[in-house]
């Protein structure tokens, strides 16, 4: 993240004359968090995902926060997206070439069938920045600032 929320600061300040620093800081945090979540504005591909044999939860890397997923593929296959409510009980623990995914947590996601043999899964994500964070990529700040 190369623009912290300090950068925004000579942009905000000088209409918020009387409002300390940090207050202002926390406030951009949340309402920068909350407008890529309602917006999905923000997209990008995150970290590959080595699928190993006989693993079914796999961790969702990214800079930033996941807000949700676009697509996930497999080779050259696009894997459906379901609910493992979906899935009768005895499937689960089927093994082959995955077809399906799920998102298990805020954090991880789940395939079907459980591969047989290493592979790569490539995510396309919704991001939004941490509420926690400390800022935002450079593009975000120059699409945002006039």
């Amino acid at each position: 993240m190369a623009k912290t929320w300090n950068d925004f600061m000579p942009l905000i300040a000088p209409h918020l004359p009387t409002c300390p620093s940090a207050f202002i800081q926390t406030n951009l945090a949340d309402v920068a968090a909350d407008f890529f979540a309602r917006t999905y504005l923000w997209r990008d591909n995150i970290d590959a995902i080595v699928l190993a044999p006989d693993q079914v939860e796999y961790e969702l890397s990214a800079d930033a926060v996941v807000e949700d997923i676009i697509a996930v593929t497999y080779g050259d296959e696009v894997l459906d997206r379901t609910d493992s409510r979906l899935l009768p009980h005895n499937r689960m623990t089927e093994t082959g070439t995955p077809k399906l995914y799920w998102v298990h947590s805020d954090t991880t996601i789940r395939v079907h069938p459980i591969p047989e043999a290493p592979a790569t899964l490539k995510v396309s994500a919704v991001l939004k920045p941490s509420r926690s964070g400390r800022g935002v990529d450079d593009w975000i700040f120059e699409r945002s600032c006039p």
